[in-house]
Order: C-alpha cells, then structure tokens, then sequence
C-alpha cells in the first residue's frame, strides 16, 4: 500500500512537472525573443549616432537575458573582422550554453542570420534600415511565439496536471 502511495505521488508529480516544463520552454521562447529585440534596439540605437566599433556597441547591447550572445560576438568581433562569422559562431556557442537560445526556432535564427549579414557593412542609414526590418521580423515572430504561450502554456500544464491524476488513478 505504502509503494502504491510512493507509486502514485511519483507518477502524478513527473506528469506535472514535465506539463510544467513544457510551458515554461515555450515561455523561455517568447522572454528570449523579447530580450533580443531590446538589445538589437539599443545597438541600432547606438549604431545610429555613435562611431564605436561594432565589437564595444555589440558589448553594450547586452542584456541579463542576451549576455551569453552579445558578450562571446563581441569578443569575436575583437579578434577578426567578419561580422558574419562572428555572429555564427556567438549564435551557435549561445544556442549550446544558454535554455533561451536553445528554445529558438530555426526560422528565428535564419532572421537573425540575415540581419548579421548587413550589420556593420554598409553606412548608418542602411544601418538604420536594417534594424528596422529585424524589428519588424522579431514583432511578428514575437507574436507568435506570445500566441503559442498563451495558447499551448496553459494546455501543456493542464494536460501534465491531468494526466498525472489518470496515471496515479490508474495505478490505484
């Protein structure tokens, strides 16, 4: 009986828990995106009235969120001067070492990719237009990554919270 109970309590917070982890990737998702948009914001920002190089702007774009990314593009940026590659191989480090990037979706880094392909290569109003058109991306992917949490993040808890309870109903 006391396995049974052990059994039971065990079933139901797995379910739970990974109901729960489900919603908060998802979560991670939009938080991340939003946190990009903010820094993106700042270097354009700062790209527009400041002649910095791109490696220290790239420094002072970071966000709690976003270090991971901005400070290691930085770093890169320091050492060589192709912004394509630095910006690859930061993306590829950040989707390793850090949840938020991880939980991007492929569309979202092809976005992210083209944006870096113009950034630092042309002068402050292509610049400026360059930003802009990734703002207007991360605005539409943001809102769909904002739908799917909304939508998905409270069936994912749901779904892990009742099927947890069937689990350890059926085990009684």
């Amino acid at each position: 009986a006391m396995l049974r109970a052990l059994a039971m309590i065990s079933v139901f917070l797995g379910c739970t828990y990974w109901g729960i982890r489900a919603s908060s990737l998802l979560r991670l998702r939009r938080d991340t995106l939003s946190a990009f948009k903010s820094s993106v914001n700042h270097l354009c920002s700062r790209m527009s009235y400041s002649a910095q190089p791109l490696a220290l702007l790239a420094e002072q774009a970071k966000t709690k969120e976003t270090e991971v990314f901005w400070s290691l593009f930085s770093k890169r940026l320091a050492i060589e001067d192709d912004v394509s590659t630095a910006w690859k191989s930061a993306m590829e480090y950040a989707r390793e070492n850090d949840a938020g990037f991880a939980s991007l979706k492929i569309q979202e880094l092809r976005i992210f990719e083209d944006y870096a392909k113009g950034l630092g290569s042309s002068d402050s109003t292509m610049q400026t237009k360059n930003g802009a058109w990734l703002q207007q991306r991360l605005d539409s992917v943001m809102s769909e990554a904002n739908d799917a949490y909304n939508r998905k993040g409270r069936m994912f808890r749901s779904i892990g919270i009742l099927t947890g309870v069937a689990a350890a109903l059926l085990l009684w």
